[in-house]
């Protein structure tokens, strides 16, 4: 079943590794984070990980895997979105979990 719906999430934890040489090129990163969703989905400290990819402009783009435990649309259980997404050198962030 695939549902359409909009929420927020806030960062309650990031640990970021990068991989790879470092330098001022593009460069790879992989992020721990911890999550807590409210809207259609309400959950606290979610674990994610992500692959980030910086350009060297200081923009990029990231996916991760989320597993959010707790409740969505009145039901209880877990799910395992994929959230995939770029931002850009002034801060914005746009994405999608699918």
């Amino acid at each position: 079943m695939h549902a359409q719906t909009s929420g927020h999430f806030v960062n309650s934890r990031w640990e970021e590794r990068p991989l790879g040489p470092g330098g001022t090129g593009p460069r790879l990163a992989r992020a721990s984070v911890s999550n807590t969703f409210t809207g259609v989905i309400e959950a606290g400290d979610t674990d994610c990980v992500h692959a980030i990819a910086y350009a060297a402009d200081g923009g990029g783009s990231y996916t991760g895997m989320q597993l959010p435990t707790g409740r969505v649309a009145g039901r209880e259980g877990s799910l395992v979105p994929e959230e995939r997404g770029s931002f850009g050198a002034d801060g914005t962030v746009r994405g999608a979990f699918e």
